[in-house]
């Protein structure tokens, strides 16, 4: 088998409006045709294919079409077909007007090919650079477009890979479009996808702060640097990507609220603000309270913000669960329901691994003494004593190690009392370890990545399960 050249992946002839592509057995180029459709102009080119603006002679529609190439780094002249099927099946079913609609999909001279909606309008890169259309309130819209759009298709369980600003288009009517998920990355695909997150995430955070410019101020997120590649990237072992996108949509909020705003100078103002940067996860709450101290005319600025901020993040992880059935109910055996309290469980489970590196001797007297003074009547001193030694015995397991360890026959009145002891002694001490509005924060994140894990959630639920026994 001849291989392909890596310099010549396809020839482009504008004049005649042909592509050539060399056989992917002899590596003789020929010219692809195709009865249905007429190729009008090379529009995009990529690592893993070719994009023409195309005439659909049938339809009278112009549409545009995506040529797989084959990846040369594996020196090979085939697509995998794997990735191509599964890239085109999942977003043939995406349903978003800011995701460019996929219409067909075929093989044709052992090449695969897909046709898609044409956009007329200029990329991200190139809109940036028309003042007329690209003021500050339409770049806010752009940017919460996009956001909303990449929180969308995340949601869905993809990774578009590779959105950077020639991958994102602005049509006339100031619309987003994401176009080429050539390079995405569907979740399940566990080998490769924490290189594609990782992309993922610093590709959108330059892109959004591309878009909002001077408004935008890093020091307001929660996020570490590190050089690679002469490049400046984010640290992103401890990042979930949906999270950090609903972070950066949020602020987006807060800056538009801000420049619309100018001042705040009532409660109500600064509550609806405080909703926003609640409903973030990788904020720097102290940097955004001062920042907040500057612009606003309400005295006593810093405490009120706080005050609403631990409440409503309470209210986020807590209260709104109870407006559900907060029991679970799992038939993990035919005939034989279980039952499980979804929060008390989660909760119980991350408030044990974000404690496991603060059982010291003097953390032990200190939370003892708060906790008695809080929780009065819950446990005893020899009760709090033995807990707490058993807590720091297991800190190299996890919380199933210590319900199983007990005899508790699968009693659910009894697995939930322990739980509750087991959260009574551990937010206590993860009180005294973290600033309040840290605690709330990572508490609040940690529950949401935990639910958004559906694996190990899904493990908590049926490790912590008990015997539908409570009612």
């Amino acid at each position: 088998m001849t291989k392909i050249s890596n310099q010549n992946p396809y020839i482009w002839n504008a004049g005649k409006k042909e592509i050539s592509l060399p056989n992917t057995k002899t590596g003789v180029f020929f010219v692809l045709k195709t009865k249905k459709y007429q190729f009008l102009e090379l529009i995009g080119q990529g690592a893993n294919g070719v994009v023409l603006k195309a005439r659909n002679a049938t339809l009278n529609r112009i549409e545009a079409i995506k040529i797989w190439l084959p990846n040369r780094t594996k020196n090979s002249n085939n697509v995998n077909i794997n990735q191509y099927l599964e890239e085109v099946r999942k977003i043939a079913n995406i349903k978003n007007n800011n995701i460019v609609t996929m219409y067909d999909a075929w093989r044709q001279d052992g090449y695969y090919l897909a046709s898609t909606e044409y956009i007329e309008g200029k990329n991200l890169k190139d809109w940036l650079k028309t003042p007329l259309y690209a003021g500050e309130i339409e770049r806010r819209k752009i940017a919460r477009q996009l956001l909303e759009t990449v929180l969308y298709y995340q949601s869905e369980g993809i990774i578009h890979g590779d959105i950077h600003p020639g991958n994102i288009l602005i049509d006339n009517n100031n619309q987003v479009h994401i176009i080429d998920f050539g390079s995405s990355y569907f979740t399940r695909n566990k080998k490769n996808g924490r290189i594609s997150i990782n992309r993922e995430i610093n590709l959108l955070y330059e892109d959004i702060k591309e878009i909002l410019g001077d408004s935008f101020n890093e020091e307001l997120l929660k996020l570490d640097f590190k050089i690679k590649n002469q490049k400046r990237m984010i640290i992103t072992d401890s990042i979930n990507h949906i999270l950090f996108t609903k972070t950066l949509l949020q602020y987006q909020k807060i800056i538009s609220f801000k420049e619309t705003a100018e001042k705040i100078i009532d409660n109500d103002a600064l509550e609806e603000y405080c909703s926003f940067v609640a409903d973030g996860f990788y904020f720097n709450p102290y940097k955004i309270i001062e920042d907040l101290n500057s612009w606003s005319t309400i005295n006593n600025v810093i405490d009120i913000s706080e005050e609403y901020l631990q409440r409503i993040i309470f209210g986020n992880i807590f209260i709104e669960d109870w407006l559900i059935p907060p029991y679970h109910t799992y038939e993990l055996l035919p005939g034989n329901k279980y039952y499980a309290n979804e929060i008390e469980a989660v909760s119980a489970y991350v408030y044990y691994e974000l404690a496991k590196g603060y059982f010291s001797e003097e953390n032990f007297k200190i939370t003892k003494n708060i906790y008695f003074k809080r929780y009065k009547g819950i446990l005893d001193d020899t009760s709090f004593d033995t807990l707490w030694k058993k807590l720091e015995n297991f800190k190299d397991k996890t919380l199933f190690e210590i319900i199983k360890s007990n005899s508790f026959n699968n009693n659910s009145a009894i697995i939930s009392n322990y739980l509750e002891y087991i959260r009574s002694i551990l937010s206590t001490l993860l009180n005294i370890c973290y600033k309040p509005l840290d605690y709330y924060f990572l508490l609040w994140t940690r529950i949401t990545e935990v639910r958004l894990n559906n694996n190990l959630h899904e493990k908590i639920m049926n490790e912590i399960a008990a015997s539908f026994t409570f009612f």
